[in-house]
């Protein structure tokens, strides 16, 4: 029951690339409003987030085979369904593709002082799977340099 219940609460990134990304966006603000009320009060903040370049994607990189890909493949193996796992590795490359792209765009602007923000970037929504009908749209988290 315990495993469900905490792949029930980090299992987005089994999710389809469109959904995934708004969990993203959603917790990697919901981060930073924290740091920033942490700030405010005087605390040093209890975690670091940043929208930096190439940043979003190697920390959901991170996140995904450390600590969901584990749950995600018990609880594949233990149900018999590949879907979470396929999904999963789906997105992985979604993200190494950020990577890369997030990369290369800042390799080609170092002349300048600021990498592009990425929320609305057609490259990278390009990357995930085509959307279905019923799928809400949906971008990479953006980018702050």
């Amino acid at each position: 029951m315990q495993v469900a219940l905490k792949s029930a609460d980090i299992g987005h990134p089994a999710k389809p690339t469109e959904f995934h990304l708004l969990w993203t966006n959603a917790i990697t603000d919901e981060f930073e409003r924290q740091i920033e009320t942490e700030m405010e009060l005087g605390l040093t903040p209890s975690m670091q987030v940043e929208r930096q370049v190439g940043s979003v994607a190697k920390s959901q990189l991170g996140f995904i085979r450390f600590v969901v890909e584990p749950i995600v493949r018990f609880m594949s193996d233990y149900h018999g369904v590949r879907l979470w796992i396929d999904q999963l590795r789906v997105n992985v490359q979604f993200w190494e593709n950020v990577m890369q792209e997030q990369l290369q765009l800042a390799k080609g602007s170092e002349a300048t002082p600021a990498a592009p923000a990425l929320k609305t970037s057609a490259s990278a929504s390009a990357s995930a799977p085509a959307a279905s009908a019923s799928a809400p749209a949906a971008s990479a988290p953006a980018t702050r340099a």
